[in-house]
């Protein structure tokens, strides 16, 4: 095999080889499984941290933490919302030692129909 993809199983904590005739169908299942695996309204508890202004944004900042035992991707999250819109526009995400490992930033604001969004993202691993 030339190219593709591989992928770790947890549950049987073996590797495996996939083709690139499969690659397109198993990168689809780990986002579906993704989505499903975190709630960030269940799986976290909730903090409202205060305000901050970000680009001329004033923005409300919320600390969602992991409980411990539960099974999360991240250990907190640090959300910045701009207060008039109820837009995301940054996230922080940090693991469990609290080490930020990577920066999701909003930017470019625009009109889509009735709604507001930052037309512009960046993900910034750390």
């Amino acid at each position: 095999m030339k190219s593709g993809l591989a992928s770790f199983c947890t549950k049987s904590d073996k590797n495996s080889a996939i083709n690139d005739a499969q690659s397109w169908m198993v990168q689809i299942l780990q986002t579906m499984i993704l989505w499903k695996a975190s709630s960030i309204v269940k799986d976290y508890t909730h903090k409202l941290l205060g305000e901050e202004k970000i680009d001329n944004y004033n923005c409300v900042l919320s600390s969602n933490s992991y409980p411990n035992g539960s099974g999360v991707v991240w250990g907190k999250i640090i959300t910045w919302i701009v207060k008039e819109k109820f837009l995301e526009v940054k996230t922080d995400y940090y693991d469990e030692e609290g080490t930020l490992i990577k920066a999701f930033n909003g930017s470019n604001l625009k009109a889509n129909g009735r709604r507001n969004i930052f037309a512009h993202w960046e993900m910034v691993a750390l």
